[in-house]
């Protein structure tokens, strides 16, 4: 990861010993004066909100650390979430970019599916995953680059990021089946799964823009994230008999981001379509759980306690993509 940053500084420096003129910056066509002219403020901004459509998919799977072969397998599919988000833009005239994105989802619908597997038994949970949220904040620096008369921008960009989820799980059913035959089925009405995730580390990338009229670009963008990884989950081990159990996850991650997206400048607005997916993974790590345990104080009363397993985490995969739309306002 320091060489990673050593190369965007260096890259960085170089790129500042670049100095435009007046005339190689604005363009002929163009009637706006842009920000870095003689006669211009030191600066210029945008605050934009946005609204759209997001889904998301998760899984990971739990070894057992006792019995070779068994596992638990738990997946979230097709999470569809309402989102609104709102973002500020500022480029100074130095061609620094700073940028802060935050955004916040709700779901509408979604699956949860557990699949618990102690040769030669199987067992298959289903439910629904309801009142589930997710929030993503995001801030970085960038420089921005003008290349074939100011139509063609490149920005080296390194920053910041947290993505985070909460998800339920309220009730739901199960089929147990030993050796292909279904051998138990059984309701859980009062579930109360819980499981929240959060990814978080710094960013490199940057974008790339082109400047089709005087009003309107294109632009697309890579960012990778050396994440880590932390979740717990709540009442959702059901090879564990009681509860509350719960299962505390860690690992080293990364996540891969692309963005594309296009705008048009209209009379101090900005208005703006953009698209993003996300991949996050983890490949091993831990998890901790801890289980009900009734242990006897004296002959007379008792006491509840937890007894702590250490397990293999492994294939976790968070992926995302969403729709977004809105305006902001240039000052």
């Amino acid at each position: 990861m320091p060489k990673f940053y050593a190369a965007f500084l260096l890259l960085l420096l170089s790129s500042m010993t670049h100095v435009y003129s007046q005339e190689e910056y604005l363009p002929e066509d163009c009637s706006f004066t842009d920000c870095c002219s003689y006669n211009s403020p030191r600066y210029s901004s945008t605050l934009a909100f946005s609204g759209g459509y997001r889904q998301d998919k998760y899984r990971f799977t739990i070894s057992s650390a006792d019995v070779p072969g068994s596992y638990t397998k738990y997946r979230w599919d097709k999470e569809r979430f309402w989102q609104i988000g709102v973002s500020y833009n500022l480029v100074t005239c130095t061609n620094f970019v700073f940028n802060v994105e935050a955004d916040y989802g709700s779901n509408y619908q979604g699956r949860f599916h557990e699949t618990n597997s102690a040769a030669p038994a199987v067992t298959y949970f289903s439910g629904r995953s309801r009142h589930n949220h997710v929030s993503d904040i995001s801030v970085g620096l960038g420089y921005k680059m003008g290349f074939c008369d100011e139509s063609l921008f490149v920005i080296p960009y390194v920053g910041w990021a947290n993505h985070e989820q909460r998800l339920r799980v309220p009730s739901g059913s199960s089929n147990t089946y030993a050796d292909g035959v279904l051998t138990t089925s059984q309701d859980y009405p009062d579930l109360h799964g819980r499981h929240r995730a959060k990814w978080w580390g710094p960013t490199l990338g940057g974008y790339i823009a082109s400047r089709i009229t005087c009003n309107w670009y294109m632009w697309a963008g890579y960012f990778h994230t050396f994440a880590e990884f932390h979740a717990s989950s709540r009442n959702l081990n059901l090879s564990v008999v009681g509860t509350p159990n719960i299962d505390r996850l860690r690992a080293h991650a990364s996540g891969d981001q692309w963005r594309i997206g296009t705008s048009y400048a209209l009379c101090g607005y900005t208005f703006f379509v953009q698209a993003d997916a996300q991949r996050f993974r983890a490949h091993r790590g831990r998890d901790t759980l801890l289980s009900p345990l009734l242990t006897a104080v004296d002959s007379s009363s008792s006491g509840t306690s937890f007894s702590r397993t250490k397990q293999p985490l492994k294939n976790v995969h968070w992926t995302s993509w969403q729709v977004m739309a809105g305006f902001g306002w240039n000052f």
